[in-house]
Formats: structure tokens, sequence, C-alpha cells
């Protein structure tokens, strides 16, 4: 077929293809598969026209051959564009080639039925087709394509989700890489890599934590990592309860998330799913939507095994200062981790290690997301000014950052004023997230509480710590 022929069948092709995609997508859109048919007969129809208006003989293999190229060339990388876009294609790597094949073959499909409704005419009735009519089609086409963009056309999210069981809780995840998989009654932490993501920045979160309930609007600002800010909200049901979704993005519109928080009070937890997803902002949302489809919390599975377990914790080994002790206070001790007190009441406390790599320890943590994590631990009752940071090295080569946060304590009625160095570190021979915090009533040097921390050690060979709750025997 001439160039001009081809170049119109082209054009009608891609306009078919996208066209049809966001139409269908409008009615069904886990079917916009059906926009390859509708583009496959569309340009095979344009050039069995444009071929009979200008020769009555049978097509050549040629020119079926030319045709039939042409459009797998655009279905290929068309169907790849649409799929970057927003997510057309369910499973790329299959359907392209698929639609391309078929593709290829619809011109001896399509020649053949219409050779019987060719026109009986002259043949010096019909002037050539040149560049004026491909360029009335490309005119045409860039409408069409237009019209197309505006259509609205619902998210459509492409992961394959298995459902995993957890204390408490039911949840469809992707089989993706875990960087963090801890899971407990009391708190859980799982973040699966989003293989899509060429940078390894994109991930899928859901975590709990045991808690009384929380306002949706105050806990998102503890998980708003990364400089993102909500940008939207809307109500959601999670689960048979009430919950309330965000839109996140950064300043520069390139990085989004959502994340969804609600309370379980039969299971007295606080949980939130977190997508901050590779790919287009409708199908990172309806891959949101469908994760949070599946949740069924407080099942009241694995509440025993988790209940065994949870008395199971990792602490640092610790040689404490001269002068301190281990507190023997076994409900504080309980509930606050490692505590050791000093001769003048300084405190030196350790949690329970954080499976994986928290992301208190990423970089981008801004000093006011740690103002709202302790406030929101119940560490502090409010936070005085920004938390500065100081990076050291241990002996291990663990890269520690510590925050020399002021502010008032909220474990008493009398409120006293306390400074507070917070380190926080990851071990990789672990895989484990540390923390420990060192505390006094009124200002001190920063350096006094990063000397007393810095001695703990995660991995030592058998001196690392596996022990009991504290204050069990």
């Amino acid at each position: 077929m001439p160039r001009p022929e081809l170049a119109i069948v082209g054009l009608v092709y891609v306009a078919a293809l996208v066209l049809g995609q966001r139409g269908v997508a409008m009615i069904a859109p886990t079917a916009q598969e059906i926009g390859f048919a509708v583009a496959a007969v569309a340009g095979g129809v344009t050039a069995a026209i444009l071929h009979q208006r200008r020769a009555r003989d049978r097509a050549p293999t040629s020119a079926k051959l030319a045709v039939g190229l042409l459009m797998a060339l655009l279905a290929a990388s068309v169907g790849f564009t649409t799929y970057t876009l927003w997510s057309s294609t369910l499973r790329p790597q299959l359907w392209l080639p698929i639609a391309a094949v078929a593709t290829f073959l619809a011109p001896w499909i399509i020649f053949p039925i219409l050779r019987p409704f060719r026109a009986e005419r002259s043949l010096t009735a019909a002037p050539p087709v040149g560049e004026l009519h491909v360029a009335a089609t490309a005119v045409a086409a860039a409408v069409v394509l237009v019209v197309a963009y505006f259509i609205p056309v619902p998210g459509r999210s492409n992961v394959r989700l298995v459902g995993k069981s957890y204390p408490g809780l039911f949840i469809g995840l992707p089989e993706w890489v875990a960087e963090q998989d801890f899971a407990s009654m009391e708190v859980g932490s799982i973040k699966l890599r989003d293989p899509r993501s060429a940078a390894g920045d994109r991930f899928l979160a859901v975590r709990w934590i045991d808690a009384d309930p929380v306002q949706p609007d105050e806990h998102v600002q503890t998980i708003a990592l990364g400089g993102l800010s909500v940008r939207d909200r809307s109500v959601a049901l999670v689960g048979k309860h009430q919950a309330t979704t965000f839109y996140l993005e950064s300043d520069d519109h390139r990085d989004r998330a959502a994340a969804t928080v609600w309370n379980c009070p039969q299971d007295h937890r606080v949980l939130w799913v977190v997508s901050r997803l590779a790919g287009p902002r409708s199908s990172m949302l309806a891959t949101h939507e469908k994760i949070l489809h599946n949740v069924r919390c407080h099942t009241g599975r694995n509440k025993e095994v988790a209940a065994a377990a949870a008395t199971q914790r990792v602490y640092p080994s610790f040689a404490p200062p001269g002068g301190f002790t281990r507190a023997t206070d076994a409900s504080k001790a309980t509930a606050a981790g490692l505590v050791y007190v000093g001769p003048e009441g300084e405190e030196i406390v350790f949690d329970a290690a954080l499976p994986g790599r928290s992301d208190a320890v990423n970089e981008n943590v801004s000093p006011d997301i740690i103002a709202r994590l302790l406030t929101h631990w119940g560490i502090l009752a409010r936070v005085e000014g920004a938390p500065t940071l100081t990076t050291v090295t241990d002996m291990r080569g663990h890269t520690r950052r510590v925050w020399s946060v002021a502010g008032e304590t909220s474990s008493s009625s009398s409120r006293t004023s306390v400074q507070m160095e917070l380190m926080i570190w990851y071990c990789d021979k672990r895989n484990m997230t540390f923390i420990g915090r060192y505390a006094t009533e009124g200002a001190h040097d920063a350096r006094e509480g990063i000397d007393a921390l810095l001695p703990s050690a995660c991995h030592v060979g058998e001196e690392n710590v596996k022990t009991q709750a504290p204050g069990s025997k």
C-alpha cells in the first residue's frame, strides 16, 4: 500500500485504540483489552476501503502484510503507553503480545469480508490519497484523542492479591519482597517493596498498635513521612469499621500516597494501610481500595499464638553506666521495656526491637515527625521547640540517629520538664530496628545522653539479649 494510505491507517488505529479503551473503561474498567479489537477492526476496515477505492482486484499479500505489521507495532507501543498512563491492561506481558499477533492477522480476515461490498465505479473517479488526506486524518485523530482524554475513567488495579492471616487480622496483599514482616496482637509492621519501582522507594505497608481509639486526622500526621502532605480525605468502611482515607502528595506533585486509618475497639488496636506505589494516581488508589475491600479485623484467629510470642522480645545487650540500676517496678518495666535508673533520677530505656528497617531511621524523617511520634507514643505530653539531630557511628559500624528533644512528660498530673536523647538505629545483622532513650529532668548536654546509650550492642554473638518481657523471672 502507498505510504499516505498506511499513514491514514496508523492514525485511525491509534485514535480507535485510545478511544476504545477509554470508552470501555467507563462501563467495565477491567475489560479495556476490548479496545485492541475495536482498533484492529477500525484499522483493518480503513485499509480495506482505501485499497478498494483504487483497485477492484484482491489485495495482494504484501498489502495485508504491510497493514498487519504496522498495526501490530502500534498495538504493542500504544498499548504499553496506555498501560503506563492509566493501567489499561491487566497483564501487559501477556496481553500485549496477544494483541499484537491478533492485530497482525486482522487484515487477512477483514479484507476478504469487505471485498463483496466494494464500489462498482470507474477507477479514474477516485483521486489518489495524498498529503491533504493524511493531514485531515491527523487533525481528526487529534480531536478524538483529546475527547478520549476527557473521558472519566475509573482507576484499575493490576496488582494480584493473596489472602494473608495475621493475629486478629485477615487482609489481601501482593506477593512482594517484605522489608518488614512482624506481627503480634500488640504491634504489627508489614512493609512490602513495590517491584515496579526502579528506585526501590515505593511500598505498601500495613501496621497496627495496641492503643485507645485515635482521631485519624491526628494519627495520619505521624505516618506522613517523606515530605508528603494531606491533600484530600474521604470516609471509608474497613471491616465494618468507619475509617478515613487520606490522599497525600509532595509539593512538586511527583510523589503520592494513600493512607487509611481506622480503630478496632474489639481488639483495642489502631490500624492503618499506606500505599505509596509506582504508577499513576488512579491505579494506586484502585489498588488501595482493592486491599481495603478484603480487610477483616478482630477475627480472633492466632490470638493465643500471638500472646505466647509476645512474651519473647528482643533488646540490645547493655552494660549501664556506673550508678545505674535495673528498674525493679515490674509494671513500669513491662510497659516501657528495659529501664535503668540513675542516682539522680536519670532514666535509660530500651524498647523492644522492631523487626525490619523502620521508617524512623530514614534520612528524610523531619523533626516535626519525631515530635509527633513522641507525643503519639505517650512518651511526652508536649514537645518544646524542634528536635535536633546528631548522627554517630557505633563500634559495629551502624549509623545511629540521635534526636535531642525537650518537652514535658505525660506520666504524672504535675507535668515535669525533661530533656531526652532518642537513639534509633538499624542492625543489618539481625534485620531489626533498635530504639533507646536517655532522659533527665531539666536540661543536660546532649553528649551525656549519647555517651550513655552508645555502648548498647545489637549483635555481639551470644551476648545478644533475647529475653522475656521485662519484669518476668
